[in-house]
């Protein structure tokens, strides 16, 4: 009878504890729902900007295979967009509105001559609650070179051309720019010129483009521009024209007349090797200073590497030579030396020629100082008028007044005659009561 009524006693508490438990049990049950929402809608936004970004591939024809897509920082983010969705998984939050689709492999492509817009992009995917009108977006990366192929700058001697590099958007809205920007850097390989600055891109628009002049040397028959960025690598092959150079068989010559020097005109590949004529040319020679070619047209027949001419000194100012076909110009400047070494030895041959007229016979009792004074002005007359004769009128060979052995020999002779001519000169005037 006691259990019993202990019994009794204890069942109203179990009631309650019962009516608890039921009451308790939707607001344990609450969290767990909201957490499966949550969830649910997470998924439908991912799987919505994964098929926003795989129409945003399919509109420019690139295929899954084809790409990889990163944040900004370069950390791959294609499993989480692209990859399968396994049931049940929790799907990451990006976060990001914008994402990086870039080629799986560098891209090998001839630097373009136009705005080109290059492979790889930046995709602006819908975000929860955001205005769908600034979705579905693109940006790529668009370069151009002009003029390609290069020319080469005569007074630069180098290739030269200009580069323009930026981003274009389609479908976004004015003002729009990247969440980051993009650094692009450029390199090459097969040519030397100057490092080139890093760029870095943010606004789409022609405004926004960087142009940078590009000045190089090939060293290779393939320069390549190497651009590298966050959104495409890509090796760009560079096209330029063949040129024209002046190869002079030296890079000074004698003034006055006395020096004749064969200039090679020569057609060369942009890297430096002979590049035979394909046509016939014909090319203008011009020269401005102290000097006159032999010719002032050339013709570069079919099949040859170029031809030559000769250019003969007429003064002692540096002489400028200029040929062009048409299309290809080159200069080259000669230098003119005064002629130091034929002019002392044409003095100290009239000096030993003065001097040797003392041991003539019946040769006047004059001192040896006056006999070689005589024999220096009879030398430097003389090979005056030989200058005049071989390098103004063609009348006496050049080696005897350019070279020091034909001057020498020019001095000393003319220094034992005109030595022998003041003497008669002296006996005349005695003779005369002149002197």
């Amino acid at each position: 009878m006691s259990a019993l009524f202990d019994n009794a006693r204890t069942w109203p508490v179990a009631l309650v504890a019962a009516a608890m438990l039921l009451m308790s049990a939707p607001v344990c049950a609450q969290p767990q729902v909201q957490l499966l929402e949550d969830f649910e809608l997470r998924d439908s936004e991912e799987i919505a900007r994964a098929n926003q970004l795989r129409a945003i591939l399919e509109d420019r024809g690139l295929s899954e295979e084809q790409v990889r897509v990163t944040d900004f920082e370069g950390q791959d983010r294609t499993p989480e967009l692209l990859g399968p969705r396994v049931p049940g998984d929790v799907p990451p939050r990006l976060g990001e509105r914008q994402v990086v689709v870039r080629p799986a492999e560098t891209i090998s492509m001839r630097l373009p001559t136009e705005r080109s817009d290059l492979p790889g992009g930046v995709a602006q995917i819908e975000d929860s609650g955001r205005d769908p009108e600034t979705g579905d977006g693109w940006f790529h990366p668009s370069l151009f070179s002009s003029p390609i192929p290069a020319i080469w700058d005569d007074d630069l001697h180098q290739y030269t051309t200009r580069l323009s590099i930026g981003l274009r958007g389609e479908n976004v809205p004015p003002g729009i720019e990247l969440e980051q920007p993009v650094t692009v850097q450029l390199g090459f390989s097969g040519l030397t010129a100057e490092p080139i600055e890093q760029i870095t891109l943010r606004r789409p628009g022609i405004e926004h483009e960087r142009h940078l002049d590009f000045q190089f040397v090939p060293t290779t028959d393939q320069p390549t521009l190497k651009m590298r960025s966050s959104i495409v690598d890509v090796d760009f092959e560079i096209e330029a024209m063949p040129r024209i150079a002046i190869l002079p068989e030296s890079d000074s010559m004698t003034g006055l007349g006395l020096e004749e020097i064969q200039i090679n005109v020569r057609r060369l590949k942009p890297h430096g090797d002979f590049a035979p004529a394909s046509d016939d040319l014909l090319a203008a020679v011009t020269v401005s200073g102290a000097a006159t070619p032999d010719s002032s047209e050339l013709n570069i027949e079919e099949g040859t590497v170029g031809t030559s001419f000769a250019l003969r000194s007429s003064g002692l100012s540096d002489a400028t030579i200029r040929v062009s076909d048409g299309q290809h110009t080159a200069s080259r400047t000669i230098e003119q030396r005064f002629p130091i070494g034929p002019v002392l030895a044409a003095l100290f041959g009239g000096a030993i020629g003065g001097f040797a007229r003392r041991f003539m016979k019946k040769a006047p009792p004059i001192t040896t100082g006056t006999r070689i004074v005589e024999g220096l002005i009879a030398a430097i007359v003389v090979y005056v008028a030989s200058v005049l004769g071989a390098g103004y009128f063609n009348v006496l060979p050049p080696a005897i007044a350019a070279t020091e052995a034909g001057a020498f020999l020019t001095g000393a002779a003319s220094g034992f005659v005109g030595v022998a001519v003041f003497e008669a000169f002296r006996r005349n005037l005695v003779r005369t009561g002149s002197y």
